[in-house]
Order: structure tokens, then sequence, then C-alpha cells
């Protein structure tokens, strides 16, 4: 069995619903925070979908945080790591500013690379 049929089938594989990166038009989405790993199983998908929003969305922003050398849904792992105790105080300092507690729209915004104790090093606008 190929792999992609583990989830859908061949026909609609290029389907917005399945992937978004098949969507043509990413305007009317929120502001979105992805945060993911440099060693993410999605990596090269997440990227290329914050590119097409970025594209797309002029209103709303993306911000894409990148943490070095973290892997798929690293969070669960803030009690041994440093980068994930990051990630989670960033995405809830994120959603304040969002919805207004902490003054509104969110400044940092694109593709943020963080190492892996927190530290930001490349914002790619």
């Amino acid at each position: 069995m190929d792999r992609k049929n583990y989830y859908t089938i061949d026909s609609y594989l290029k389907h917005q619903y399945v992937s978004p990166l098949w969507a043509k038009d990413l305007s009317n989405l929120p502001q979105l925070l992805i945060q993911c790993g440099s060693v993410e199983m999605l990596y090269d998908e997440i990227v290329a979908f914050s590119k097409h929003y970025m594209r797309d969305n002029q209103v709303n922003k993306i911000t894409c945080e990148v943490y070095r050398g973290h892997v798929h849904v690293f969070h669960v792992l803030f009690w041994i790591s440093p980068g994930a105790r990051v990630a989670l105080d960033r995405s809830g300092k994120w959603i304040q500013q969002v919805t207004g507690r902490l003054g509104g729209r969110v400044k940092d915004t694109g593709l943020i690379d963080i190492t892996h104790n927190g530290q930001v090093r490349k914002v790619y606008k």
C-alpha cells in the first residue's frame, strides 16, 4: 500500500481540505502562530505553508517559530526541554497579544529561528 493512502484517496491529495498547501487563497484566515522543531517530520510542509500564507495574507500575519533541534510535538517535553518551555511561554504571550491583553497585533511575524535555549536568531519576513 502506498503511504499516501493511509489518510485519503489519491484523487483527494491535492484538495485544500486535505492539505492547505493546495488552497488557492488563504487571505480569509486569522493571525496564525505555528511552532515547530527543525527536525519536525512536517518541517518542509510547515515552512511552505507559512510562505504561502505570507504571500496571500497581508492583513493578518503569521508567526512561524522554528525551534532548532526539536522534534514533532516537542511541547510535551516541557519538563526536560528549555526550548519547549520557551515555546509555551511565547505561545501564551502571543495569545495575549492577539486577544488584546498585551496591546493588539503581534509585532514579531514571519519565519523566526529560535535556538534550543530560546534565543531568537533570525526573522525572515
